[in-house]
């Protein structure tokens, strides 16, 4: 069972800041639960601040509500998917399973211009022709993702190829959000059709990240913590991916890759896992005002590349102030001690 906290997020924080008594540095916002949260109840009645005792009472409540996305069969990668924000099962796909996508891919990359870093099917396709091939990918994945996966949908797969250029690194982020965030979480697919390594565009995730960075991130919106990228991505674990693992990771994970210093390019199939009762939400955000519009789309809407306000076109799901929480080098530093070297050093 996964629990939002976006909310204990954005009101928990606030309230830390304008407590100038309190320290952040007791208690990491991922790992706080009921217990730990009576006890800085407790904590802050002793000093007297029954305000700020109050408004936490009122963060725990929030917590209480259960957000919808996939699950997987299996408990124990249940539980280890929600602890750390991604699992790497290896192996789902056969050889020749792997040689047929291969193949499937090579037929439709080999036949159209690759200029820039990054090539992706459905965007660089036709739409007809990379609806289809999506099809023809998740009638090959499909079958197999069903041995550990139930309450999902996938809506297309794309081949995401990262072409031999210099400096192919994608930094450390979070994706776009686009769903209702905090009710709903989706994840994401990764499979590599040949073996990644630190030369050739491997994956890397940073381990809770998606209980600590979990503020919605509007569509073209820079991320708000791209200062300490460099600080992040030190303590992210590589995964050197053979051809046909997965690796599934949630839309809050922090993640990113490396270059691709090989001459052949680098793909992999990727595609999203949804809830059947989630919606499709653009979330624009005007930097005019810092206010964020939520629109329910349908999922093509974002192929067409139409972005900006939608007012005239879709219905408007719900309206918010852009105020992503300010963190600091050191409270990302102490979450990090707390949170991950100690994770690492148990591995």
């Amino acid at each position: 069972m996964q629990y939002s906290y976006f909310w204990l997020n954005g009101v928990f924080r606030s309230s830390l800041k304008r407590n100038s008594s309190y320290k952040t540095k007791v208690y990491s916002l991922e790992t706080v639960n009921f217990k730990q949260l009576k006890l800085v109840i407790e904590m802050s009645k002793n000093r007297n601040n029954n305000h700020f005792a109050n408004e936490l009472i009122t963060v725990s409540l929030h917590k209480t509500k259960y957000m919808k996305s996939p699950e997987f069969i299996n408990p124990e990668l249940q539980n280890q998917y929600e602890e750390n924000g991604y699992v790497v099962i290896s192996n789902l796909l056969n050889a020749q399973e792997v040689e047929q996508l291969k193949n499937l891919f090579e037929m439709n990359y080999g036949n159209v211009a690759q200029p820039g870093v990054l090539w992706n099917s459905l965007c660089d396709l036709p739409k007809d022709r990379s609806l289809t091939l999506s099809d023809r990918i998740l009638a090959v994945i499909k079958p197999n993702l069903d041995k550990h996966m139930k309450n999902y949908m996938c809506p297309a797969a794309t081949f995401l190829v990262k072409n031999p250029t210099p400096e192919s690194v994608v930094h450390i982020h979070r994706d776009f959000s686009v769903q209702d965030e905090p009710n709903f979480s989706y994840q994401n697919v990764w499979l590599p059709l040949v073996d990644t390594s630190a030369q050739y565009g491997r994956l890397y995730v940073l381990k809770k990240s998606h209980k600590f960075f979990s503020y919605p991130l509007p569509h073209f919106t820079p991320w708000p913590y791209k200062e300490h990228e460099k600080l992040l991505s030190e303590y992210s674990e590589a995964i050197d991916a053979k051809a046909g693992d997965l690796i599934i990771y949630g839309d809050k994970t922090l993640h990113g890759s490396t270059d691709n210093l090989t001459a052949n390019p680098r793909p992999v199939v990727h595609f999203g896992l949804l809830h059947p009762e989630s919606k499709f939400l653009y979330h624009y955000h005007n930097p005019e005002t810092n206010e964020v519009t939520v629109y329910e789309v349908p999922y093509p809407f974002f192929f067409e590349s139409a972005w900006g306000n939608q007012d005239h076109r879709f219905p408007i799901f719900r309206k918010f102030q852009f105020d992503p929480p300010v963190i600091t080098k050191e409270e990302i530093i102490e979450w990090l001690n707390t949170n991950v070297v100690e994770t690492l050093a148990t591995a």
